[in-house]
């Protein structure tokens, strides 16, 4: 069985188009443990009104407003799966998510699938992510895995994850931090897993909100810096070979990919100097002159010639992919 874990927080107008797209799985063998993180709006009533007439078990779990981290935490130690996916309240599943992944794991045994997903708008309301073909699937060692990650030829969040629920034994998301905890735990169970396989399909609808957390450009950024120094000492356990190219590129990718979002968020130049003092990143940015791909690369240089030309072509970008979301 397949233990799907949703925390919910104040979501009351997307909670619904959710769990509809988990009704429609092709895969019925899981349970769906919903954890009320203390939500203020309709989304718990909502929730237990869809669960009373569902076709498919659902456990909601109330606690008083913790965390993200928490909540999903409580849902780790609830769950009855050999088998835990996350998905977040206001995303959507393609209706193959379970399914694919799980038969992924099972033709090939491994402790770990991840699939790719695809960004829907804010005011999406498709319940289903059309996926043309047939899906590739490469597998990948823990070493491997890890490299793909640096190197951004993975991208995945915790919520286009399945994994064996005894890959989480000792692991549990960081708690009292707002910010990167979900990516740091991919790392650590990708870390702790023997094989892995990456499904080349899009079977996880990401909204992309104003108000989501990846949104928000503020002090809580700090947290994510934290947390990826520190894991650094975790994946030396893991796998030292591998942490050689960590301590080289791991916290410096982290910085390179805030300082565009802080480029985006900031109200100009003279704010994204300040925004961006505490990242110490000019000695960040250096190590990824090295660094395999071009865009990376370059931009790095283009920081360290003129921090202002980044900031302005950052910027431009920004707006854009705004404009076009």
């Amino acid at each position: 069985m397949i233990s799907i874990v949703i925390p919910l927080y104040n979501v009351e107008g997307y909670i619904l188009p959710c769990l509809k797209s988990i009704d429609k799985q092709t895969y019925r063998g899981f349970e769906v443990i919903i954890v009320n993180d203390g939500s203020t709006d309709s989304s718990l009533s909502i929730a237990e009104s869809f669960s009373s007439s569902a076709s498919f078990d659902i456990r909601i779990i109330s606690q008083e407003n913790q965390g993200v981290s928490k909540a999903r935490n409580t849902g780790i130690e609830n769950a009855k799966g050999e088998y835990l996916c996350f998905v977040d309240a206001d995303d959507i599943l393609a209706s193959g998510y379970l399914e694919t992944m799980l038969k992924a794991l099972d033709e090939h045994r491994c402790d770990v699938c991840i699939c790719n997903h695809e960004k829907i708008s804010e005011e999406c309301d498709v319940i289903d992510i059309p996926s043309a073909g047939t899906a590739s699937e490469k597998v990948l060692n823990k070493h491997d895995a890890l490299k793909l990650l640096l190197y951004g030829k993975i991208q995945a969040g915790i919520w286009a994850l399945m994994t064996k629920k005894e890959i989480l034994a000792e692991l549990r998301f960081a708690e009292g931090y707002r910010y990167s905890e979900d990516l740091e735990m991919v790392w650590r169970i990708v870390a702790t897993a023997e094989q892995v396989v990456a499904v080349n399909q899009p079977l996880y609808g990401y909204r992309v909100r104003s108000s989501s957390a990846m949104s928000i450009v503020d002090d809580r950024r700090m947290d994510g810096l934290k947390l990826f120094i520190a894991l650094g000492d975790f994946l030396a356990e893991k796998d030292s070979d591998f942490h050689i190219a960590y301590e080289k590129y791991g916290v410096s990718r982290w910085v390179w990919s805030t300082l565009w979002q802080e480029a985006a968020a900031a109200s100009g130049f003279k704010d994204f100097c300040l925004r961006t003092e505490k990242y110490h990143a000019r000695q960040h940015i250096k190590k990824l002159l090295t660094y395999p791909a071009f865009k990376v690369k370059s931009t790095s240089l283009l920081y360290l010639l003129s921090k202002r030309c980044f900031y302005l072509s950052m910027s431009a970008l920004g707006k854009r992919r705004r404009q076009f979301s």
